[in-house]
């Protein structure tokens, strides 16, 4: 009689690669509690909102160039996307948002 060893391959589903972003958001040396994000990143859309001390952290899939919008204060800039944690801080003047 023959034993046949049978290997059995479970494949697992990996969800798609999602890059987190994080920072801080300050208007002159003063976080920004309370706004609003949008990151639109190609068709997908993610959103956040800043903690007591200016804090963001988001979600997005993908990778590549990001759309960073606060919708409340009418200023948005472009970010880069990565499946890695990208660090990204802002500093708000009016509709004036740069990077720090």
């Amino acid at each position: 009689m023959q034993r046949f060893l049978a290997v059995v391959l479970i494949v697992f589903a990996t969800p798609a690669l999602a890059g987190q972003m994080s920072g801080t958001i300050r208007e002159d040396t003063k976080p920004v509690p309370g706004l609003l994000i949008n990151v639109t990143c190609g068709m997908e859309r993610a959103q956040a909102v800043t903690d007591e001390r200016g804090r963001y952290r988001i979600y997005v899939n993908g990778t590549g160039r990001c759309r960073f919008e606060l919708p409340a204060r009418q200023a948005s800039t472009w970010i880069e996307s990565s499946d890695m944690t990208v660090r990204q801080d802002f500093s708000l003047s009016g509709r004036d948002l740069s990077t720090r």
